[in-house]
């Protein structure tokens, strides 16, 4: 789309997993670019986050301990003080399928917290 389009990305494409307690997943896959774009779709969206805050993580290997790097990221938001503003999301930067090594797998975990 973004290429049909002629927009100009500002970064690698990556996922995002937002957590729910409910047991839904809606993964989506996103492009940073500059400024805003009306895209006219049902489906591609252009989203504008403005300021915020958030504190994440980098999660190196397989998902097999991610809990305990959730644990430590929820742990930095209480000694911080802060109190969480969105749910939780996990953001796939790197591409399984072309890294072999389990331990260069990298998750990002995010806490999007409140002023």
């Amino acid at each position: 789309f973004a290429e049909k389009r002629q927009i100009p990305p500002e970064g690698e494409p990556f996922t995002v997993y937002p957590l729910s307690s409910r047991g839904e997943k809606v993964w989506r896959f996103a492009l940073p670019v500059g400024r805003y774009y009306n895209t006219q779709s049902k489906t591609i969206r252009c989203r504008r986050y403005k300021g915020g805050k958030y504190i994440s993580l980098i999660h190196y290997g397989t998902a097999k301990r991610l809990d305990k790097s959730w644990q430590q990221l929820q742990d930095s938001l209480n000694i911080n003080g802060y109190t969480l503003g969105y749910p939780p999301m996990e953001r796939y930067p790197r591409n399984k399928k072309n890294e072999s090594n389990p331990y260069k797998w990298e998750t990002e975990l995010i806490l999007a917290v409140k002023e």
